[in-house]
């Protein structure tokens, strides 16, 4: 079933579903928008945000996650209809003391059980690090890759975190 005329044009370059009430929450990084729509396709709300090129939505708590378009961070947004995109807060993902590198943006994040996984995009590579945090963002440790990974992704699957690798 085709949704309404008024997303014609709409991209959707990330998508959530809300377990709680089966709405989809979009980010149209080409738009600069969020958008919440019913589970039948109706706009609910609409916000115009910064997102960046590659975004990743979650659902954590009963707020939207979005990774920062301005760095390492990750954007606290509300979504219920009457305050749809809201920023409440901006998370920065800071390094582990003494690294060397310097990180320009969040490719992927999730939660499994207690942590925050989260692959950081290092300045002057293509490559991805991941790092390990706590249900608070405090750093935790960093997960050995072998030298020939290249992350593009995260899954959780059954407690484990997936790395996802094209390459591979």
């Amino acid at each position: 079933k085709p949704f309404p005329a008024e997303l014609a044009g709409t991209e959707i370059s990330a998508l959530v579903v809300n377990p709680l009430d089966g709405s989809l929450l979009i980010a149209d990084s080409h738009a600069g928008q969020l958008l919440k729509l019913s589970p039948q396709g109706a706009v609910l709300a609409r916000a115009d945000a910064t997102i960046p090129a590659a975004p990743v939505l979650r659902l954590d708590s009963g707020l939207l996650l979005l990774n920062s378009a301005e760095g390492p961070g990750i954007s606290v947004l509300r979504y219920e209809d009457e305050a749809f995109g809201r920023q409440l807060d901006e998370i920065l993902l800071l390094p582990p003391a003494g690294s060397a590198a310097r990180f320009t943006g969040v490719r992927d994040f999730l939660r499994s059980g207690d942590y925050w996984w989260a692959l950081l995009d290092s300045a002057g590579s293509d490559r991805a690090g991941l790092f390990r945090f706590d249900a608070r963002w405090q750093f935790v440790d960093r997960p050995p890759l072998t030298a020939d990974t290249h992350p593009a992704g995260l899954l959780n699957w059954a407690g484990r975190i997936l790395v996802l690798d094209p390459s591979q």
